[in-house]
């Protein structure tokens, strides 16, 4: 097991470096929150949450704990995941500012919404069962035939929006959609397998993203708004709306679209790695994206957070050892 005082040291070497950037990088207008997590020898994984460059690990008994995504209300940050503790606890959590809340299944999405904090995701309970709790407390749900799990929501307008997944024993997925616990069609069960990657309410409008698979594999991107589905030329991971603007990160965050015009990023300029996209946000027209890299072994590599496009952890690239799980920003 990774010692306390090693992760000591890594927190403070990242601090030091990145105090060298801060005035380069952060603006007086925004708070930059990344969700993480750290990985040991032996999947001895810590939580972990940067701000504006400054680590913190989010399990105080310095026990396994991993994050799952990174979420803003306000001024306050909620992150999703699982820890240990030193009672031999484990339990699935949602971390308000840094303060730990019990989750009873395992979560996929959060969302807050006048102060209430909606959790959703799954239970293994003879297969998948779908779950989704409004304070704590349960809601109704429509389970699909074979069961499934959530992994995606928006709450709006006193509506919940959930996307996820349908799971065949022994076969493929197919993607789901439920508004106010009830399941609507979206997209029909293609032949072979779909899924839904995220979700955007704006106004009166449900944005989702996702794809649909053939018999070889390929994907076919997709893009509905309201069930009407656009045709899209890449696996699309996020969407983002900011005034009306549709922004679609691609799954391997080599690009992203506003309003169906294409942008490059970084990863873009090195077709032999691979990137994986894990977390995107736009605010005032500012794109941030996070990603891990990857080698053709799915061995993460390194992580990193682009500002339109440019770098903006340049010390934590090719860090090994490092995972961004989501980005939220906050104005301060």
């Amino acid at each position: 097991m990774m010692k306390p005082t090693i992760y000591l040291c890594f927190l403070l070497l990242t601090s030091i470096l990145f105090s060298c950037k801060e005035e380069e990088v952060f603006s007086d207008k925004y708070d930059v929150y990344i969700s993480g997590t750290l990985r040991g020898d032996n999947y001895d994984y810590r939580a972990a949450m940067w701000k504006n460059g400054v680590m913190s690990l989010l399990n105080p008994d310095d026990q396994y704990s991993y994050t799952q995504s990174i979420i803003s209300e306000d001024k306050d940050v909620y992150i999703i995941g699982y820890m240990e503790t030193t009672n031999n606890e484990s339990k699935y959590v949602y971390w308000k500012n840094g303060e730990a809340n019990d989750i009873d299944f395992s979560p996929r999405a959060i969302a807050v919404d006048n102060h209430d904090v909606y959790v959703a995701g799954w239970e293994i309970n003879n297969g998948l069962i779908p779950y989704i709790a409004k304070n704590g407390v349960l809601l109704d749900l429509e389970i699909p035939d074979n069961g499934g799990g959530i992994v995606g929501m928006k709450v709006a307008d006193g509506s919940i929006h959930l996307i996820g997944f349908e799971s065949i024993p022994d076969g493929p997925v197919y993607a789901k959609y439920w508004k106010d616990g009830h399941l609507e069609t979206v997209m029909p069960n293609p032949p072979y397998y779909s899924n839904f990657t995220d979700i955007a309410v704006s106004e009166d409008k449900v944005h989702i993203v996702g794809y649909s698979g053939d018999e070889n594999g390929a994907r076919k991107g997709g893009y509905w708004v309201n069930g009407v589905e656009t045709e899209i030329n890449f696996s699309p991971r996020y969407i983002a709306i900011e005034n009306n603007d549709v922004y679609i990160l691609s799954e391997d965050a080599t690009t992203y679209t506003k309003n169906g015009k294409t942008i490059v990023l970084p990863p873009s300029d090195s077709p032999s790695e691979q990137f994986a996209s894990t977390g995107f946000q736009v605010i005032d027209g500012n794109v941030f994206v996070t990603a891990i890299k990857l080698d053709n072994q799915n061995k993460r590599l390194g992580s990193y957070i682009w500002q339109n496009g440019e770098e903006i952890t340049p010390f934590l690239g090719d860090e090994m050892g490092v995972d961004f799980t989501g980005v939220a920003i906050v104005e301060k």
